[in-house]
């Protein structure tokens, strides 16, 4: 049987892998003449990348735990700089392999004495202040929401005026409680076909907690299970960010000690929580799911599938790049508290904190001096999206701005049309139909007057009239692919007769074709 595994090359591909999600079993990295040999997938989606060091890999991210990994393949990861995580499919993270750094010992040391001093509050109130805000902007998003909203605003202005990390703790969790209790009817789209076959209990949020306990940690939902599977990466990139700063991912300021734990990555994650909230939100709305793209254990467990892990995996360094500044604040503010140089009168602890190394960001390196230093920094890449699939039918469609494919298009158009029909000829029976209202009637009748005079007006400037056979023959196939909204901004008519008039249905006024033939030269 001939292999269905596709053998890539970093020349082949362009632009260079920045990161790589494999996902499959007996996933495999090793070395071979020098370059990095992956093989992932399933079936006939397996394939094989081919990689040399200057491919420009900054990110290896593993999905599952059926593979292998040599140890020639971690030291070439180490060497050229790109960090390896590997997540289960559980959404829990099992390693992270960042590139050793030496960091500075006055960030351990300042973050080690940080609980219970003043450097301590002011890093926890940052973190919570930034968290409280963006749940505030999350919750704009959310209709009816005007009670948790208010809720939210209290917390933030109550978070300045706090003393205490306690005092911090417990007002975030008010604010958190009445946050999450605004998710509640936040929904989850299928398709209608699939409707039946999808549990009652995945069509909405319901609450965060988990059905089967009471931390969120086991997800019943598919909302759930995005956010802990997002929430999960996002950890992973907080301890990549830690190690990198040189701080230590147990030693937490919000969160307390705990065996096994790294509280201070969960600190880090707080302010940037919400806006991973803001992506699932954007994705529920945008997005039809499958019923295949999500799992139930026999524990009643909901877990994504490759197909939907796999574009998470790689929003990966958007949340690094919301991490980094966050990162080397706080180890600024710990490496401030220790510098003896902070109690000189002439030196304040902003100075101290802005010629503290940012080895993420970058912001206080010195200034190039000579122009061809001066290179722009790489732009994060957009994270791949979900694939966009039909309402009705569940098939993906090749252009995301769309909502059904063409098989089930007809059907819902003439659905929608019928029910607007209906949901008009009761506005009418009742008195409430405000198209034939006096007004609208009224704002008809002066557009049309308006129209006739503008077409009246420009007959008396002509000597002749074009006939409507050459529109027809010369404009009109010109106009197959031009958008609606193109036609309505070019010659000021109404989506509505812009529509026909692509399709053939209705000739425009001639004074009109100028603006058309204008769009095809």
């Amino acid at each position: 049987m001939p292999s269905t595994a596709t053998h890539l090359t970093a020349r082949r591909v362009a632009p260079a892998p920045d990161t790589l999600t494999l996902a499959g079993y007996g996933v495999r990295l090793s070395i071979e003449r020098g370059h990095l040999l992956i093989t992932d997938g399933i079936g006939a989606s397996r394939r094989t990348i081919r990689l040399p060091r200057v491919s420009g890999l900054k990110r290896v991210m593993v999905l599952g735990h059926a593979g292998t990994v040599s140890l020639e393949a971690l030291r070439w990861l180490r060497d050229v700089g790109a960090i390896f995580v590997q997540m289960d499919a559980d959404a829990s993270l099992v390693a992270v392999g960042v590139p050793t750094n030496a960091g500075d010992v006055r960030v351990r040391r300042g973050q080690a004495l940080a609980l219970g001093t003043r450097t301590g509050v002011e890093v926890a109130r940052a973190l919570l202040l930034a968290k409280v805000k963006g749940q505030g902007d999350v919750l704009r998003r959310i209709p009816q929401r005007a009670e948790a909203r208010a809720t939210i605003e209290h917390a933030a202005a109550s978070l300045n005026n706090a003393e205490t990390i306690a005092e911090l703790r417990y007002i975030e969790s008010r604010a958190a409680a009445a946050y999450w209790e605004a998710w509640q009817d936040v929904g989850t789209r299928f398709p209608a076909r699939e409707a039946k076959r999808v549990p009652e209990h995945w069509l909405r949020f319901g609450t965060r907690s988990s059905l089967l306990n009471d931390s969120p940690r086991k997800a019943t939902s598919p909302v759930n299970a995005l956010l802990n599977y997002l929430y999960a990466i996002l950890e992973a990139e907080a301890r990549i960010a830690i190690a990198k700063v040189g701080c230590d991912a147990g030693m937490g300021v919000i969160h307390s000690d705990r065996p096994s734990r790294d509280s201070f990555a969960f600190d880090l994650m707080e302010p940037v929580r919400p806006e991973v909230d803001r992506y699932v939100l954007e994705l529920l709305a945008k997005r039809t799911f499958l019923r295949s793209d999500f799992f139930e254990t026999r524990e009643g467990v909901c877990r994504l599938m490759p197909e939907i892990a796999a574009p998470l995996a790689a929003t990966a360094p958007k949340w690094a790049k919301a991490l980094g500044p966050l990162a080397e604040w706080c180890a600024a503010r710990f490496a401030c508290a220790i510098d003896s140089a902070v109690s000189a009168p002439a030196r304040t602890q902003s100075a101290v904190a802005r010629r503290f190394r940012t080895p993420i960001t970058h912001a206080n390196r010195s200034r190039p001096s000579t122009p061809m230093q001066r290179t722009a920094r790489p732009q994060t890449p957009d994270a791949p999206e979900v694939p966009a699939r039909c309402r009705a039918c569940g098939g993906e469609l090749g252009k995301r701005t769309r909502t059904y494919c063409d098989s089930c298009l007809p059907e819902q158009a003439a659905r929608a049309s019928a029910k607007g029909v209906e949901t008009q000829r009761q506005l009418r029976a009742i008195g409430e139909d405000k198209r034939s209202s006096t007004q609208v009637c009224a704002k008809h009748r002066a557009s049309a007057l308006e129209q006739h005079r503008l077409n009246a007006a420009w007959e008396a400037k002509q000597q002749t009239i074009p006939s409507r056979v050459v529109f027809r023959r010369e404009i009109l196939p010109t106009l197959r692919g031009v958008s609606v909204a193109t036609l309505t901004r070019a010659s000021g008519l109404s989506a509505d007769s812009c529509k026909k008039i692509r399709n053939g249905a209705f000739v425009p006024h001639p004074r009109h074709w100028r603006a058309f033939r204008n769009l095809a030269t």
